[in-house]
Parts: structure tokens; sequence; C-alpha cells
């Protein structure tokens, strides 16, 4: 038997027991793989039907955001817009103002060109005060008394003049005789009384070719026009008051870019600024005593002169000092003495004080913030004498008028031109303190009237209405000479932290307020200075930054002066 046989098979039933375990094996784990993948594809699928709408929803919130995004800055953009639309809407008002005031300078020209110079209320002197710079040349008017000396101010010149000191030059040698901040500047050395007398009978011989002095309707009703003057019309001492022209690099003796007002009727005149028509109407003393001129009615509105426009003859010769070499007064050589003096007070907060700033300077008068300071922490008033000292300028700060009987009192006022300023008050707290204001007037003009000789009865108190700040008034360059739109202005602006503490957008209503309250009076002769017209179409010259209330001098401020002399000469006898 063979021995190998019997192992062959065991070794065969072994192989086929391993095969049928592998086998065996593989079957479960294919079983198995078949379950896991089942299982597996199953929870796919249902994380698949779930995460559809998880991801839906975050779609649809991404895209709510977007926009929530596309919203808020379509707002923004809107809001941008708004705030933009003003300023665009100043640019677009200037040049269109910038337009007008060629327009109304060409017309102005046809019309002078075809009237007669005699119909002219401004009477030309040949007496002259030019000036020379290094950029532009001018023909030498040939006058008795004209000079030509290296100076920067009018107070230098007129020094000049007086022999006092001075350096003659000439245009050719301006360069090597001047200083750098000087200019060549002409000045007639005629004697203050002899350039009056001469304007008194120029004045005399065209009396009957003028025309009749505007009312006061007449001259609230008109429109700003660029007017160009050879220089400036004064060179102001303080920083703060020249402040615009320091910013723009102006220089005061060189042709000077300025605006004047022109009334709308050309059937009558508005006082051009005379210094030697305002210290004589003064002198003279008031006429109409009694009589209100029609001046009450209607709305606001001012005078206005360019800034502070004065005449090339007039510019040097107005100082308040005695002429020696004349040996008179400019009143043909009356008496200086105190109880002919006579005193024009003005009361208020700042903005009276650039009233009576402009007067002082127009007249050759030095005059500074430090006065107002002085008056405000003092209590007590600050002058200054004009006119040959035949004219006595008195300011007292007082903001709410409290103190105007002792103004009144202390200075013996003739006139006084009162305001009752941008610092707002509510309704019942202003009416309380005008109605005071009113009766102290009353009491004070019955007994000027008394004390006073029939030539000089002027007792006269002067109603200025409040001129409100203009909002962005940086943006300005030019008048704006509508009325309606610039009030709109005032109401509606997006005002500044400063703006709103003085309710500018207040003062029109508070104007009318004070005005009928001197209406009811029965017996208070006074007048009203319209500033609020004239003065609202000057949101440009101001001080700027955060002041849009305060201006520049020379500037808006000067028509101030000239409203006061017409109104003057309308009640006087000059």
């Amino acid at each position: 038997m063979n021995v190998r046989k019997p192992v062959y098979i065991v070794a065969w039933l072994l192989l086929a027991g391993a095969a049928c375990a592998s086998t065996w094996r593989l079957l479960n784990l294919l079983s198995l793989e078949t379950s896991l993948s089942s299982n597996v594809v199953e929870d796919l699928n249902d994380l698949k039907q779930r995460g559809i709408p998880l991801m839906q929803a975050k779609e649809q919130s991404i895209n709510d955001d977007k926009q929530q995004q596309n919203k808020s800055g379509a707002v923004a953009l809107g809001e941008r817009i708004n705030d933009l639309n003003p300023m665009l809407e100043v640019k677009l008002d200037t040049m269109s103002a910038q337009i007008s005031s060629l327009q109304e300078r060409l017309s102005q020209l046809e019309q002078a060109s075809s009237r007669s110079r005699g119909a002219q209320h401004v009477v030309d002197s040949n007496n002259t005060v030019s000036n020379w710079n290094s950029t532009s040349s001018h023909t030498t008017t040939t006058t008795p008394g004209m000079k030509w000396y290296c100076a920067s101010d009018l107070k230098k010149l007129r020094n000049a003049c007086a022999g006092e000191s001075g350096v003659e030059c000439t245009p050719e040698t301006r360069a090597s005789d001047c200083h750098s901040d000087e200019g060549c500047m002409g000045i007639d050395c005629l004697s203050v009384p002899a350039k009056c007398a001469v304007q008194r009978s120029k004045n005399n011989d065209a009396h009957q070719l003028q025309r009749p002095l505007c009312n006061r309707a007449q001259v609230r009703n008109g429109s700003w026009t660029t007017s160009a003057l050879p220089r400036a019309p004064y060179i102001p001492m303080d920083p703060w008051q020249k402040r615009c022209a320091t910013r723009d690099g102006l220089d005061f003796s060189a042709p000077w870019k300025s605006y004047r007002w022109a009334p709308d009727d050309v059937d009558c005149d508005f006082a051009e600024w005379d210094a030697c028509t305002f210290c004589d109407v003064l002198a003279a003393g008031g006429d109409r005593i009694g009589s209100v001129v029609d001046e009450r009615p209607a709305t606001e509105g001012e005078v206005a002169e360019d800034d502070g426009r004065l005449a090339d003859d007039e510019r040097p010769l107005l100082s308040g000092r005695t002429d020696e070499s004349a040996g008179t007064n400019l009143e043909d050589g009356s008496s200086s003495e105190e109880e002919d003096v006579i005193t024009i007070s003005f009361v208020g907060d700042s903005t009276t004080f650039q009233h009576y700033s402009s007067i002082a300077l127009l007249l050759d008068l030095s005059v500074t913030e430090g006065d107002q300071h002085q008056s405000r922490r003092g209590g007590t008033s600050v002058t200054r004498m004009a006119c040959n000292e035949r004219v006595r300028l008195s300011f007292l700060r007082d903001d709410t008028l409290d103190k105007l009987h002792l103004e009144l009192e202390t200075q013996q006022s003739d006139i006084v031109v009162f305001n009752t300023g941008v610092h707002y008050r509510k309704d019942e707290a202003l009416m309380r303190s005008i109605n005071t204001t009113i009766s102290t007037l009353e009491n004070w003009q019955g007994i000027c009237r008394l004390r006073k000789d029939s030539r000089r009865r002027w007792c006269l108190p002067i109603l200025r209405t409040t001129v409100p700040g203009h909002p962005h008034c940086s943006n300005y360059t030019v008048p704006f000479n509508d009325l309606p739109t610039m009030e709109h202005r005032v109401q509606n602006a997006n005002y500044s932290a400063f703006g709103p503490n003085y309710f500018w957008w207040k003062m029109k209503g508070q104007n009318r307020l004070v005005e009928d309250a001197f209406r009811g009076s029965s017996t208070l002769d006074y007048v009203v200075l319209d500033a609020y017209d004239v003065m609202m179409r000057r949101p440009d010259g101001h001080q700027g930054g955060h002041d849009c209330v305060h201006y520049c001098l020379p500037g808006p401020p000067d028509v101030l002066s000239r409203m006061l002399l017409h109104a003057l000469v309308r009640r006087g006898r000059v």
C-alpha cells in the first residue's frame, strides 16, 4: 500500500477547508459593504434633503444683506446729494449774480452816457486823490494843490500833506523812493475849509438839477451792483477789521473792487457818501421837527452804498483836527466851543460798533476793536471828535439797551442810532425792553427839544433794523440780490453749532414787532434805517469761518454810513 496517498488527501482537505473559510469571510465582507453603502447613501440623501433648504436660506440671507447694503448706500448717497445741493445752488447763484451784476453795470453805463453830468447827485471836483502802484498806471490830475508822497495809509498821506513828514515820489521813482509796503499816492493839499467851500459852491450850482431824494420805500427796493474804486475808501489799522484783505492778499492802495447799492427807482437820488455834507448837515441841525417822514410802512430794507464809497477828492481831508493855516473850522470859521458840538451816539452790540467804526473810518479817524472791548468792560462810552472838532461820535456797548438813558444823559446826545442786536431774546423779554426804550426816548426827546436852540434841534432817535447772519457765508464771494431766496435759506439752513444760538431765522419777525411798538407811540418822532433788506443781500464779505455775522472793513457795513447820511439830508436843511 502506498503511504503517500493519505497524506495528499489530508492536505487537500485542509486546503479545501481554508478556501471555504476564506470564501465565507469574503461573502460576509461583501454583505457588510453592501449594507454600509446602502446606509451611506441613505445618510447622504438625508443630508442632501436637509441641506438644500439651509443653503437656500443662507443664499436668501446673503441676497437680503446685499439689498440692504444697496439701500443704505442709496440713502447715504441721497443724503450726500442733499448736502451738496445748497453748495451747488450757491455756486450757481454766485455765477448768476455775477452775470446780473455785469448786465446791471452795462445798463448803468448806457444810462450814464445819455444823462447830463449836471443831473448827477455826486458833484465831481477837480481836486482828487489818486495812487500809483507797480502794476497800474493813472493819469495825473492837474490841480493846484496836488502832491505825490510815499504812504501806506491815509493818515501818513495827510501828515505828509501837512508838512509833518513824507517822501515825495513819482510813478517812475516809486520803486527806489518808497518802501515795499508803500504806494505813491497823490493828495490835493488844499485846506479842509477850502475844499468844502469849493464843494459847497458846486453843490449849490447843481442843486436845481438834482432829482428828489429817495424815500424809505424807494431806498430799500434795489440791488447791489459792481463798483470799481481807484483804491480802498480807507485803510483800517485793526487786524481783525481788515482780515479779509489780509486773507485775500488785497492791496489797499491798488484799484479796489467794491459793490454799491442802487435803488430801482431811477427818478430819485440816493445820497452818495460825502464827508463835507455829513459835517455840514449835522451842524445845520434838523428841520421838519415833529413830522414823521413817509418812512413807516412796508418791508424792511436798507440803503446802500457799496463798500463805503468815498469820492476821490474827499478821502484825505476828513481829519478831526483844525487846519491852523486856514484859521477856521469846517463851518465858515465859527467857534468850536463845547456848546456847539453835535453828538451822534451809537448804542447797541458789536454790529452797531461796526456801523460806528465805518463812520469813524470814513471820516479818517482811528478806531479799533479795542474801543469796543473797553466800552463793554467799563460800561462807558468811547468817543472820537470829527469835522474839525464840531462833531462827537460816541459808542456805548449795550446789547439790551438797558443803559441807553445813561448815554443820552452823559453825552447830551443830539442824535442816537440804536439797535436791539443779534443776541436773541424771546419775544416777551424783547418787547419789555423795547417798551422801556420807547419811554426813555420819549422823555429824552421832550427835554432835548426844550434845551436845544432852534438852529440845532435834532433830538432824533434812529432805529436800525437787525440783520441776521448768513448760513455758510464762506461759500459766497459776491452779493446775492434774490432776497426771498436768501430769507428761505436763513429759515431752512443746516446750521452749525455756532448758528442756532442766535436764532437768525427769528430776526425778521422781531424787526416787525419792534417797529410796531415804535409805531404805537403817539409822541415819539424817529427815523428807521432799514438795514435788513439791503444787508440780507450781502452774504459775502463776512469774517468767515464760524463768524457769519460780522463783516470785514472796508465792506458792507459802509452802506449804513451812506444810509445815515441820506436820512439826515432828508430831514436837515442842507
